[in-house]
């Protein structure tokens, strides 16, 4: 991270803090865990390895909320100690994760500011194997800082404003295929542009968006779109509607690489029937412009629908540079199930996706933690977040670490059911990348199920079956994962609980090329017997 973005971020924080009117709430919660672990990993091409292994992993957990200040930080450190068939090693693993959101002027200006430090898979392919214990070469530390102001212009009869931009910096050791690492800036801009209540008639909204991502290796990504619509009333509920789009997606050596075009003009009229603000169907007929090729026409559709205060449906259909495009959002809640699945299609690099956020879920954990045992269904589907949660659908998605420009189109899913003693929660995730620089594409099938049974009044039970299907079409290679794990926690006191966890894994891949097998493609069978304590203090 460069020294102005230290300087910037370090100055907000004291001008937000020299704000504060009055003393918030502090919680601090330390705690340590020690595991033995037992492992045993088979392979055909390699030899068989067994290890015994010493986990001490320390660990923090802060939370701040006051009227103007709202923050989190989660720190651990895991100290490791193993005795292999080849020899004994000590590794250490330091993960941190905060966010900070100030009122500089209330529900008018704030910043926010958010990072952390990770241990990724390099290769998708790696999906549940790597780990601290297990395939450790694997993983890149990878940190990411990031700092964002909002800007929304107080309630107005006539029109409303809202603003947002900011930066933020990816640092990695590593990145696919070569030992340099990532070292990517990005920068955003956000701003819409709409009617006021005033209006009854008359309705306008109108998007801009830029981003730019300066990379460390390859040329330069900037990506620009703006989209409009403006609608009259007719008769009833029925408007006629004009609306425009123009993406530009800029990159300086597109031609060496014959990417096809990135930039893509539409604009048409259509008809909408606005029921209510929440539920409206707007269906459109368009004309599009995209250079080096013929003008073509095709209808548009946007569904904005409000069943209950429950469930709700938001779909778009339209083309952009790529072809077919659309977007899709499911949201239904019952009092013991929780439902979320979207689907979005997106040109972007693996920094900008580390540092936005993909499918929050149904779950409700700890900030920095996916252990299933210390996550919760909230009760009511509005719930907020207090300082120091975050919502998950349990399913961490590690982009592949690498420079490269994809277009990447990803179906998310998220079930969750919550009884008096049962928790389970389901996941799935599909994306198709296309590794534009390359020609290259890559297929992911990710699903994982959580159960929780709650054996005692201190006793849980819990099982875990985890699938994972990477498919390299260009390569004709592809390699799947099944993972379950099987534990028991118990409490032992107040500040003391136990884990006892077997955990099963098996990998298996078809690569055509027997001269390209190594540790990170070879089938693979691991087993593993954790022993954990942990105390809070």
């Amino acid at each position: 991270m460069n020294f102005k973005f230290i300087t910037l971020t370090t100055t907000c924080l004291l001008i937000g803090y020299s704000m504060e009117p009055a003393a918030g709430e502090l919680d601090i919660k330390p705690s340590i865990s020690t595991s033995l672990i037992r492992s045993q990993n088979d392979s055909e091409t390699f030899a068989e390895s067994d290890a015994s292994i010493l986990s001490i992993e320390p660990s923090i957990r802060t939370s701040y909320k006051s009227k103007r200040l709202v923050g989190n930080l989660s720190l651990d450190h895991n100290q490791i100690q193993s005795d292999t068939t080849t020899g004994n090693q000590n590794n250490s693993f330091t993960n941190y994760q905060y966010s900070g959101d100030i009122s500089l002027v209330e529900k008018i200006l704030s910043l926010k500011l958010a990072g952390g430090q990770s241990y990724r898979s390099i290769l998708s392919s790696q999906y549940f194997v790597n780990d601290p214990y297990l395939g450790a070469d694997g993983l890149s530390k990878t940190r990411n800082n990031s700092a964002s102001v909002s800007l929304t212009v107080p309630s107005r009869k006539y029109f409303r404003l809202e603003l947002n931009g900011g930066m933020s910096n990816v640092k990695s050791d590593k990145t696919t295929g070569t030992n340099l690492g990532l070292n990517n800036n990005n920068q955003f801009l956000e701003t819409r542009f709409y009617q006021g209540d005033e209006f009854t008639q008359l309705s306008w909204d109108f998007n801009s968006s830029y981003q730019n991502t300066d990379r460390s290796i390859n040329d330069n990504l900037t990506s620009r779109v703006i989209d409009g619509e403006i609608g009259f009333g007719l008769f009833s509920n029925i408007r006629a509607v004009l609306q425009g789009r123009t993406e530009e997606n800029e990159l300086a050596n597109a031609d060496e690489l014959s990417i096809n075009n990135l930039n893509y003009d539409s604009f048409g009229v259509g008809l909408s029937w606005f029921a209510s603000k929440n539920r409206t169907i707007t269906v459109t007929y368009n004309q599009s412009e995209k250079s080096d090729q013929e003008e073509e026409t095709f209808i548009g559709l946007d569904l904005n629908w409000h069943f209950t205060s429950r469930t709700s449906i938001q779909a778009n259909y339209g083309k952009r540079f790529f072809g077919d495009s659309g977007s899709f959002s499911l949201i239904h809640n019952t009092k013991h199930l929780r439902t979320r699945m979207s689907y979005n299609e997106q040109l972007t690099t693996s920094s900008r996706l580390i540092t936005s956020l993909e499918d929050q879920g149904v779950f409700v954990c700890p900030a920095g933690s996916f252990s299933f045992s210390e996550c919760f269904q909230p009760s009511s589907p509005s719930y907020e977040l207090e300082p120091g949660q975050q919502f998950s659908n349990l399913l961490a998605q590690i982009p592949e670490l690498s420079e490269q420009i994809i277009l990447r189109k990803s179906l998310n899913a998220s079930f969750g059911l919550s009884g008096r003693r049962i928790t389970s929660a389901l996941s799935f995730a599909h994306s198709n990348i296309e590794y534009l620089e390359t020609d290259r594409i890559q297929k992911n099938n990710i699903a994982t199920l959580t159960n929780s049974l709650q054996a005692g009044r201190r006793t849980k039970l819990n099982l875990t079956i985890s699938y994972a299907l990477i498919d390299e079409e260009s390569t004709g290679t592809e390699t799947k994962t099944i993972s379950s794990s099987l534990g028991i926690s118990r409490e032992l006191g107040r500040n003391m609980s136990t884990n006892l966890d077997f955990r099963y894994l098996d990998r298996s891949s078809n690569n055509p090329n027997p001269s390209a097998i190594n540790f990170s493609n070879a089938d693979l069978t691991d087993r593993r017997l954790t022993l954990e304590f942990v105390y809070d203090f």
